[in-house]
């Protein structure tokens, strides 16, 4: 299970806590849970992270819950074949820092398992790093003043009701992966969702086919979405500024709200792939097709708004848009359909009759 009910019912053999070593010291308060809070045993957490049992079975449950009480730490956190349950007090109530700029405030690598390493409850100042994970991690209820990195990560896990502010870089960011679920978090304008490589294979696991199986991003605000290179991708019901699309295959973008960007929604060199239902409005370009070198462009363009754009649906090709029907398009300042773009682009009949003629 990948929600808080699995980690409510697991059978923990370690309880940790861990308390701000500076002058603020604090008992322990543990409101996340009715059991009695345990005794704290540890000034920092990392020394709580380390006392964790290593996991032993093959399909590793966790180990430890360790609970941290408010207060202000400075530590940098690493999680090296962890399978932990992490709680923070609440994200404003604990805060994580690291005094070194360039290194990652939590560190997870290796966590393997059906569930790696769930942490709840802080803010973060810096980055959260995740690494060589086979099992990934849930990171749920944070407020984070930076980045997740994720790069050679198998199943990454799932980052869901944070809170992005923004920093020098911003966002969620990942490189080499084989699944990600971004569900329902926040993010300030600056920041982004930037997946690239998104197909690593998963032993075990059949091949992902369907949309949504590899990639699933739902119910977001705020920032951009971009992915590179990656299949089995399911993008609905954000809002946003962009969503980008290049080198994909099985992708569908459905029911969002994309306003204020510059490309809207665009879609490069990739293959059935189904935009509808989404409101693209204030946009430099409503919904925007381009072929890539070497590969097949097919996308189908049905029941969206595309309205108040510089231009409206464009497009390099009319072959690249396999079905277009079912939108409302208009009040596009250089052309609600525009084929040649972007070395010529051309009002065209030929398209608006392709998406208006039934």
């Amino acid at each position: 299970m990948d929600t808080l009910a699995y980690y409510a019912e697991c059978l923990l053999n370690f309880y940790g806590c861990a308390t701000p070593s500076s002058r603020t010291r604090t008992s322990c308060s543990h409101r996340l849970s009715s059991r009695p809070p345990p005794t704290c045993q540890f000034a920092k957490i990392q020394q709580a992270i380390d006392a964790a049992a290593e996991p032993q079975s093959p399909f590793y449950e966790p180990t430890a819950e360790i609970w941290v009480a408010p207060g202000t730490y400075e530590e940098n956190l690493k999680l090296i074949h962890k399978v932990v349950i992490l709680k923070g007090a609440g994200k404003d109530r604990v805060f994580l820092y690291t005094p070194h700029k360039y290194q990652p405030v939590v560190l997870i690598v290796g966590a393997i398992g059906a569930a790696g390493a769930l942490i709840e409850g802080f803010t973060i100042d810096g980055i959260v790093a995740l690494a060589g994970v086979v099992a990934g991690a849930y990171i749920h209820g944070n407020r984070l003043r930076g980045s997740i990195f994720i790069t050679g990560s198998v199943h990454s896990g799932q980052f869901e009701e944070n809170e992005f502010q923004r920093n020098e870089l911003c966002g969620i960011f990942a490189i080499g992966v084989g699944r990600i679920r971004i569900l329902r978090n926040t993010f300030q304008d600056g920041c982004a969702i930037m997946i690239e490589q998104a197909r690593l294979y998963i032993p075990g696991i059949q091949p992902f086919q369907k949309a949504g199986d590899r990639l699933f991003i739902e119910g977001n605000q705020g920032g951009e979405i971009s992915i590179w290179d990656g299949s089995a991708i399911a993008i609905l019901k954000n809002a946003v500024y962009e969503i980008t699309l290049r080198r994909v295959e099985s992708a569908l973008v459905e029911e969002n709200k994309v306003r204020r960007g510059y490309w809207g929604i665009a879609v490069e060199g990739s293959t059935d792939v189904v935009v509808q239902k989404n409101s693209s409005e204030g946009n430099y370009y409503g919904i925007a097709v381009k072929g890539y070198p070497g590969r097949r462009t097919s996308v189908a363009i049905l029941g969206n708004r595309v309205i108040g754009n510089d231009y409206g649906i464009v497009t390099e090709s009319l072959e690249y848009i396999t079905a277009c029907q079912g939108n409302e398009v208009r009040e596009n300042k250089q052309g609600n359909y525009v084929v040649g773009w972007p070395t010529n682009p051309q009002p065209s009949p030929e398209l608006e009759e392709k998406c208006e003629g039934g």
